[in-house]
């Protein structure tokens, strides 16, 4: 049985909802002899599409995620105050990723994965996050907000926001490779030769000819 998204769902059984708007949508018998040709179909949006309730509980899991990754990481931007990584915040990486492929959004979830692959590099390295990665969650958060209020207003996803993911995935997967590179090579690299240097010049003793 398909249900209107438009009608509140305060059930969380299926069998409650059927039971509840069982006959709300009979048509009438006048209606029933009509032909069927000409009732108008109604229009099927591009993409995935979801239940109601279960793309509801996903959104108030997302919305607090995303809360917490403005609090944690993207409002230090304008702080001028350095922040590291925390549980919180590989936690909302994770289950982000996983909430993605379980409506398979795929390229939400890959965009989640390389996230959590960078903060798991700056966790490494023991560094405060860079003001590239900040600025590369807050175009996370944006994108991920726009994608959740697009499935809610009954619209398909179009092809350039999940361009846009995939844009961000890549982003993410380079700026957590230069870390781990960075990483790398600082805990091989051997210890430069020293270098002579010319005895520094006191102020207000000449200059050799």
């Amino acid at each position: 049985m398909e249900i209107d998204p438009r009608i509140p769902l305060p059930f969380q059984d299926p069998d409650e909802v059927e039971q509840a708007y069982a006959g709300a949508a009979e048509p009438s018998g006048d209606a029933q002899s009509g032909s069927a040709a000409e009732a108008e179909p109604a229009p099927q949006p591009a993409g995935p599409s979801f239940d109601p309730v279960l793309l509801q509980i996903f959104s108030g899991e997302t919305y607090g995620h995303l809360a917490t990754l403005y609090n944690e990481a993207i409002s230090f931007i304008d702080s001028g105050q350095s922040c590291r990584v925390t549980d919180n915040l590989l936690r909302v990486a994770h289950t982000l990723q996983g909430s993605a492929r379980a409506l398979d959004l795929q390229f939400m979830a890959e965009c989640c994965a390389e996230m959590e692959k960078l903060f798991q590099a700056h966790e490494v390295r023991q560094q405060p996050l860079s003001e590239t990665t900040l600025a590369l969650l807050q175009q996370v958060h944006a994108r991920t907000t726009e994608m959740i209020d697009v499935l809610n207003s009954g619209h398909g996803l179009s092809a350039k926001l999940q361009t846009a993911f995939h844009k961000l995935a890549q982003a993410l997967h380079h700026e957590a490779a230069l870390l781990s590179a960075h990483q790398e090579k600082g805990g091989h690299e051997a210890a430069p030769a020293p270098v002579a240097h010319a005895p520094a010049h006191r102020p207000g003793a000449r200059a050799p000819a």
